[in-house]
């Protein structure tokens, strides 16, 4: 931890990378028992900080990995709100595979290979039946995304699912390839309209996964015939679901459009309030209800 207030929290933009290893998770409370990988979320020009003295601080120096698709979405991003609250475990090890992925990406992919290798080869124990890509982080090129599907044409064993924005490169494979392998998942992830102009390339090729910041755009993402996530309530706090128990992203129900509620610590602040003034109006159970009852749907079908 660095002393001086100018300069970041933790510092690991010097370490020699021979000597680093990625860092592979086996889940989390909010995804459950899948296998997953992190970079640094965030870019040059919007890092994660944290207040110390009146002063934010930065708290790694090693840059985000969104490049710019992060310009607007930052301050509503649950990556953000994780590294901020676990910095002192998540800020190592996001920066450390942060620097394996930029500096010696053949041996980043490489480890990860071999932990599925090893754990898939096992007679016994939980095997890596899903991988989540970047649960914090973005694709930083389209070689990249190549390499995972490499990975993933690897292990037909598992499904590989990824978040990304990274809308004219899923455009690009496509066009190139006309399919992406059957146990690769892309979550297109849409908000605020940013996926319109390319949304007819990919619509029925991957997942839409939309990031609502309303109970009124939830509304609307249900009459557009989206099916709801079920691991966030209206008030855009955790139901308990996980991941692993449902699967919508990672293809165990086919190509599916989802939308969830903006969980971030912003997103629920904002939700309550605007709960507050429908309940104001009378309005506030019938939205609350409408929402209940696509989740119970949801969850029933998942359950089959």
């Amino acid at each position: 931890m660095k002393d001086n207030q100018n300069k970041a929290l933790y510092s690991f933009a010097d370490k020699d990378v021979a000597g680093l290893h990625v860092h592979i998770s086996s889940g989390n409370g909010k995804i459950g028992h899948i296998w997953n990988v992190s970079t640094v979320p965030g870019d040059a020009l919007n890092a994660p900080s944290i207040n110390r003295e009146g002063k934010q601080v930065r708290i790694t120096d090693v840059p985000g990995t969104c490049g710019g698709v992060c310009k607007d979405c930052h301050n509503f991003c649950y990556a953000f709100d994780s590294i901020r609250q676990h910095h002192n475990a998540c800020a190592p090890s996001w920066s450390e595979n942060t620097l394996v992925y930029r500096k010696d990406v053949d041996r980043f992919m490489k480890e990860i290979d071999d932990a599925i290798t090893e754990k898939n080869s096992r007679p016994h124990g939980k095997k890596v039946e899903e991988f989540r890509i970047n649960v914090s982080g973005e694709l930083e090129s389209y070689h990249s995304l190549l390499l995972w599907i490499e990975l993933a044409k690897k292990h037909p064993e598992t499904r590989f699912g990824i978040y990304t924005k990274r809308f004219s490169w899923v455009v690009d494979y496509l066009r190139e390839n006309g399919k992406f392998p059957a146990n690769f998942f892309i979550n297109a992830s849409e908000w605020n309209h940013n996926i319109d102009s390319l949304k007819p390339q990919i619509e029925g090729k991957t997942n839409i996964f939309a990031y609502c910041d309303s109970l009124a755009e939830a509304q609307e993402y249900l009459d557009k015939g989206y099916r709801m996530c079920r691991a966030i309530d209206y008030r855009g706090r955790h139901t308990g679901i996980k991941c692993d128990e449902c699967g919508y992203c990672y293809g165990r129900y086919g190509i599916v459009d989802v939308f969830v509620l903006d969980h971030s610590s912003a997103g629920r602040v904002r939700l309550a309030k605007e709960a507050k003034q429908l309940k104001a109006e009378g309005k506030l159970d019938e939205v609350t209800s409408r929402i209940a009852k696509a989740q119970e749907v949801e969850s029933k079908e998942a359950s089959k």
